[in-house]
């Protein structure tokens, strides 16, 4: 036999199933120990033959619920291989897009993830250039404390290299001036890496939006048969 529901229903169902397996399998009781000559369990303390009975049920419960579990999972599995989305980037299976989905995703377990490339292009992107930015700021500082150590030292060397002590003789200060200016760091930056940046996260956001709207009105609408 089989029955037809809505995507969105056996997802529900597959996480209200997961939760009681789980419980059953923690609170049931398949072994237990009693003497020799005793009829009650010692650990579950009840009659032997009722706990037989009811260890088999739950056993057979739980064998029950898993299978109803893997039916709802291999029918929504078939759904997404087959079921095919539209996204401003083009068109995906169901299946598809949740990888890509969760492949994009920063929050969570999905953060660490090898094949998460947005994110570490823009995390290495902007780590490397707060560190650039930084390390010319450090450099610029020492630059300007330098000139401003040289400028000191032309000046008190007395009235003879003095702006206009002689005629023919330039600013020496120039000098300085022209020593900053040729040894001044700057960033090279040919990706406009702010801007790059900011376009990585915008299209990533974008995209998620898009694939989590898409993928949820394909839940809401697509029907699965799933064998009872």
């Amino acid at each position: 036999m089989v029955s037809r529901m809505l995507v969105i229903r056996a997802l529900d169902e597959k996480r209200m199933l997961e939760k009681r397996i789980h419980e059953l399998i923690k609170t049931a009781g398949f072994v237990d120990i009693v003497c020799a000559g005793g009829d009650t369990v010692c650990r579950n303390h009840i009659d032997r033959e009722e706990f037989c009975r009811e260890a088999d049920e739950k056993y057979q419960r739980i064998l029950k619920l898993i299978k109803r579990y893997n039916n709802l999972d291999a029918a929504i599995a078939e759904s997404n291989a087959n079921t095919v989305i539209d996204t401003v980037y083009g068109k995906f299976t169901v299946a598809a897009a949740i990888l890509l989905r969760n492949r994009l995703r920063e929050d969570g377990c999905f953060r660490e993830k090898a094949d998460n490339f947005e994110v570490q292009l823009s995390e290495r992107m902007q780590e490397e250039y707060r560190q650039c930015i930084e390390e010319m700021d450090k450099r610029n500082k020492e630059l300007g404390q330098e000139a401003e150590n040289m400028r000191l030292s032309i000046l008190g060397q007395g009235n003879s290299l003095r702006q206009g002590s002689h005629p023919k003789q330039g600013n020496p200060l120039e000098v300085v001036d022209a020593y900053v200016q040729e040894n001044m760091t700057e960033l090279a930056d040919p990706l406009d890496i702010r801007q790059k940046i900011q376009e990585l996260k915008e299209k990533r956001e974008l995209l998620l939006a898009e694939l989590n709207v898409q993928i949820r009105i394909s839940n809401a609408t697509t029907y699965v048969t799933i064998q009872i």
